[in-house]
């Protein structure tokens, strides 16, 4: 009899786990045909919800200077061309700039700290990537949102033959996108992309997590370094600016010239 109670009681825990282990996967299910209403809601919601928590954050524990100019580097970083390789350099720099070039600088934008830029920025990334892995279909129905994911949608397959090394090398590829300082190679890209050589939406946004931290932190420190060099030493730090620009025009006519073939075969 008591053998009979231990094995009711068994079987009753595994029932309840299995229930929890269904309600998880609803919770975290991405294809739209399997959702319900509310999970549709929630899905849609939260990621709104952590940004808004996230703003409210930085709103309490900053000066309301700083807050200002932080929100405005991370609005910028949603408008092309500019991408994280720019908007956080420039937002280390701040008003520093006002004294490297002949024309006045607004005196709000005051430096940020590499480490708060780099965090903001990659956070951008990560909930972005967040947002497509529940919301992928739906984001394309968004006004702005959906005419960029639909033209970078139809650019997949030259991004992907750009950059070869995603497909061969899979989750770790995409990480490598994303760290590269390439226009389209954020949250919104390497959604798109991890989708083209059939990634879990989960692992990809994985990747999207790490490529964006590992990212934005290699580039907020290499900028900051640069800019204690030029403060100290103008002619030194004027010579590696020349040099980081001559090296960015190379790669960026080199993907030019790859692009302009890659559109040339597929034509022919």
């Amino acid at each position: 009899m008591s053998e009979e109670k231990s094995r009711l009681a068994r079987k009753t825990i595994e029932d309840k786990d299995e229930i929890k282990i269904d309600e998880v996967k609803d919770v975290l299910e991405t294809k739209p045909e399997k959702k319900s209403k509310g999970i549709i809601l929630a899905q849609f919601f939260v990621p709104w919800l952590i940004a808004l928590l996230f703003i409210a954050g930085l709103y309490i524990f900053l000066p309301s200077d700083k807050f200002t100019t932080l929100g405005f580097w991370m609005l910028v970083y949603f408008f092309p061309p500019f991408g994280k390789e720019s908007v956080i350099p420039l937002a280390i720099a701040g008003d520093r700039l006002g004294e490297a070039v002949p024309w006045e600088y607004p005196e709000m934008f005051v430096p940020i700290d590499p480490w708060l830029i780099a965090i903001s920025v990659a956070f951008l990334d990560i909930i972005v990537g967040l947002f497509l892995v529940w919301n992928f279909d739906l984001a394309k129905k968004i006004p702005i949102m959906g005419r960029w994911i639909t033209k970078l949608e139809k650019k997949g397959g030259t991004i992907l033959k750009e950059n070869r090394y995603i497909e061969a090398l899979s989750f770790v590829g995409v990480v490598l996108f994303v760290m590269f300082p390439f226009q389209g190679s954020g949250g919104v890209g390497a959604s798109i992309v991890g989708r083209a050589i059939g990634m879990n939406p989960y692992k990809v946004w994985v990747a999207i997590i790490i490529g964006a931290i590992s990212g934005c932190f290699l580039i907020a420190y290499a900028a900051d370094s640069f800019f204690k060099v030029f403060m100290e030493n103008r002619i030194l730090g004027l010579l590696i600016l020349v040099l980081i620009v001559a090296l960015a025009a190379v790669l960026i006519l080199k993907r030019r010239k790859n692009r302009e073939k890659i559109e040339d075969e597929e034509e022919n």
